[in-house]
């Protein structure tokens, strides 16, 4: 079984130390992991695969960290993703604020999408399945920052894509 993940960048906004001017930013996309994404130029990804069969690409810029984690040739079930994220946050599902569902949108094939906080940090995160496979994609920041941005940080979300190329 293929595993990968591909870390998100991008958040668009001076909370967090990364310019909000988009001539700084650019799309980044990872065809063989079928996303694509806006994020800050100056962000550099690593990729590894990890002991638990999911691989990940993560990043950061400035206050932000973002992460991908994929699972490729998978369609996961909701149950078995969000498992996954309560793991992966340590925070639980019943305290995470939800600000979106939805399918048949910007290639997931379904998807959640919230808010969740837990000792200072903050997670913008989502989960679902695309062409591709199964991802869990979120960035940390600081909970002033989500406090002060969460429309932003809804659009951010938006803004990421799955493809099957």
């Amino acid at each position: 079984m293929k595993t990968v993940a591909a870390m998100v960048a991008g958040l668009m906004l001076i909370a967090v130390n990364v310019s909000a001017d988009t001539a700084q930013w650019r799309e980044f996309k990872w065809k063989q992991f079928g996303i694509a994404l806006q994020a800050p130029s100056q962000t550099a990804f690593v990729m590894r695969e990890r002991d638990d069969g999911w691989g990940e690409l993560h990043g950061s810029a400035g206050q932000a960290y973002f992460r991908i984690i994929c699972k490729l040739d998978v369609q996961a079930t909701e149950a078995q993703i969000q498992a996954y994220a309560e793991k992966e946050f340590g925070v639980s599902s019943k305290q995470w604020e939800m600000f979106d569902a939805g399918a048949d949108m910007n290639g997931w094939n379904w998807y959640k999408s919230f808010f969740a906080t837990q000792t200072g940090q903050a997670f913008v995160a989502g989960y679902g399945t695309g062409p591709k496979g199964s991802y869990l994609v979120y960035l940390k920041t600081t909970e002033a920052a989500l406090d002060q941005n969460r429309e932003a940080y809804k659009k951010w979300y938006h803004s990421i894509r799955l493809t099957d190329n």
